[in-house]
């Protein structure tokens, strides 16, 4: 796994921005073996006519071994992921509430870039939510930083775009994930059993 690791370490662009397809081989990669269930906390859609590489559910999960929840509080990626996905389901629902509304508990709880969509607050308050809902790994992914984001939310007409916190990697590595920079993202993995 080290070895691939490196390998994808050298493919890196000179692009400082890091798309999702720079961040996709890095899960694959540490994507435990034995993960069957996931919970995808902000499961969003492709923007843009982005194309399907572009998005970790259809990248990195569309296969039948996994039974996939998804939620996102904006109406427009939950249709879409009904839409467009071929396994898991998907809800409307504020990732705010998901430790009182979602009664079980998953393999893998994954929510790339929405924490920095929260308030510094409740991004703390997630952290420790997903901690009470994974079994054996949790995977963060957030910008470096604060990022202003309101050409986005005009863009798509989307306000639950809006960045309203920053995120650093000593942040994460307190709270006991391994993280790794893949341009201006970090990506926190954690290994629970």
């Amino acid at each position: 796994m080290m070895g691939m690791l490196r390998h994808i370490l050298s493919l890196r662009s000179q692009s400082r921005c890091a798309k999702n397809s720079d961040v996709i081989p890095y899960i694959r990669c540490l994507v435990r073996s034995d993960v069957r269930t996931i919970l995808d906390i902000g499961c969003g859609k492709l923007w843009d006519n982005n194309p399907p590489s572009e998005d970790i559910l259809l990248s990195c999960f569309n296969d039948e071994k996994y039974r996939i929840l998804g939620i996102d509080i904006f109406p427009e990626c939950v249709e879409w992921r009904r839409k467009n996905m071929k396994i898991g389901e998907y809800y409307l629902l504020d990732a705010r509430q998901i430790l009182s509304l979602l009664p079980r508990k998953f393999d893998l709880v994954l929510a790339h870039h929405l924490i920095e969509h929260l308030s510094k607050e409740d991004g703390w308050k997630l952290l420790s939510d997903v901690s009470e809902l994974a079994l054996k790994q949790i995977i963060i992914g957030c910008p470096i930083g604060f990022t202003d984001t309101e050409y986005a939310v005009k863009l798509h007409g989307n306000e639950y775009e809006r960045h309203l916190s920053g995120w650093y990697a000593e942040e994460f590595e307190r709270l006991g994930f391994k993280v790794i920079r893949i341009k201006n993202v970090i990506l926190g993995i954690k290994l629970l059993r």
